[in-house]
């Protein structure tokens, strides 16, 4: 049975709170947020690739980027999911005390 959308909505934004917290305060998710923004300045086939906007020839160095982009996405994207996970666990544990 699927989750009533209001649920959904109301989930994501949790999510999205969480994530711009932890983001604001967390040196290393600033650090990524800046290296990613600096690789797609530096090379703005990166993003028409993000985008699907038109099929893009790169170079070896633009091969190069464009891996570094994803590894640093790919670890923003783990940090915030373990924030996320966190906050939940921190959560349930706060919840289960109060019901013991």
């Amino acid at each position: 049975m699927p989750l009533p959308n209001i649920f959904n909505e109301d989930l994501d934004s949790q999510l999205s709170k969480t994530i711009a917290e932890a983001a604001s305060n967390d040196a290393e998710m600033l650090d990524l947020k800046q290296s990613i923004i600096r690789l797609k300045s530096e090379c703005p086939k990166i993003q028409h690739i993000i985008d699907r906007k038109t099929g893009v020839t790169l170079n070896e160095e633009e091969c190069k980027l464009l891996s570094e982009y994803f590894a640093l996405d790919n670890k923003l994207i783990a940090l915030e999911n373990r924030v996320c996970y966190l906050r939940g666990f921190t959560d349930g544990t706060a919840t289960k005390e109060l019901f013991e």
